[in-house]
């Protein structure tokens, strides 16, 4: 079963999916903060811009005003959160480790919303990929009842087996809105062979933390005490990340270096004096 797989399926009007929370918790913005971040690097260093084309300042300081302020609040903006990046770092693993998997026994990327899922299933049907895969799918496009019957079919005949049927069914219950309890599969966890020891560390933290979340507690600390564990991420993870972590700072970077430019070859285009 994946960490990442089902992160995007409801929950009841009454309880919070802590799969959805304990993400939330961890990244800290939902989708309008996002959203209206991304407009504040985009459309920042636009004034900047005008501010000094209208006062008439030398080329470097205009080219300053651009691209200094609104990525600065974008570096701040990704530092205010770095008492986190210990618990995202584990995520964000746990979410690589969970592709490979799905590329591996599945094939492809694995859907990400109930649309996804449901075009998936009609693509897949019973038999042509891994129960669990199926189970959990039926779980992310909403199909409780399906992912139920498809739950209960799963073999157990190995600890791998087990230990992800258990995942599964913690998936549909949290997309119930459900409690859940982690026990058993935390218990699995351990008692699979197949799993590498950190890969055991990393899960069960990561189960500890949504029992906590699920609980109304703070998911953080299972994460964050998780992380020495961990040792140094793979390239392309920690490259991710380090974006990410920045990446309000990078978007406004980008977008002021583009106005330069573009004032550039408007001056040199009509026949202006280049001012740099």
């Amino acid at each position: 079963m994946s960490v990442g797989v089902g992160e995007a399926h409801g929950s009841s009007a009454h309880r919070h999916n802590p799969y959805l929370t304990l993400r939330q918790e961890i990244r800290g913005r939902g989708p309008l903060e996002t959203r209206l971040l991304f407009a504040v690097a985009v459309v920042g260093p636009l004034p900047f811009l005008a501010i000094g084309l209208l006062a008439g300042m030398h080329g470097a300081a205009v080219a300053l005003l651009v691209l200094l302020p609104t990525p600065a609040l974008g570096v701040a903006l990704g530092l205010g959160r770095r008492a986190v990046w210990p618990a995202l770092d584990v995520l964000s693993w746990l979410d690589g480790r969970t592709a490979a998997d799905w590329r591996g026994e599945v094939g492809g990327s694995a859907p990400r919303n109930a649309s996804a899922a449901r075009a998936w299933l009609e693509t897949h049907p019973a038999g042509s990929a891994p129960e669990w895969a199926g189970a959990t799918v039926l779980v992310l496009a909403g199909q409780i009842p399906a992912a139920r019957q498809a739950i209960s079919a799963m073999t157990v005949d190995t600890p791998g087996a087990r230990r992800r049927r258990l995942e599964v069914e913690l998936v549909a219950d949290a997309g119930e809105g459900l409690p859940i309890d982690t026990t058993a599969a935390e218990i699995s966890i351990r008692e699979d062979p197949e799993l590498a020891p950190v890969e055991v560390a990393m899960l069960v933290a990561y189960y500890r933390a949504l029992a906590e979340v699920d609980g109304g507690g703070d998911g953080l600390p299972p994460l964050l005490a998780a992380r020495a564990s961990l040792g140094r991420l793979p390239s392309d993870i920690a490259w991710r990340l380090w974006l990410g972590r920045f990446q309000y700072a990078a978007v406004s970077l980008i977008v002021g270096a583009w106005l330069l430019v573009t004032v550039l070859v408007g001056l040199a285009t009509s026949g202006g004096v280049v001012w740099f």
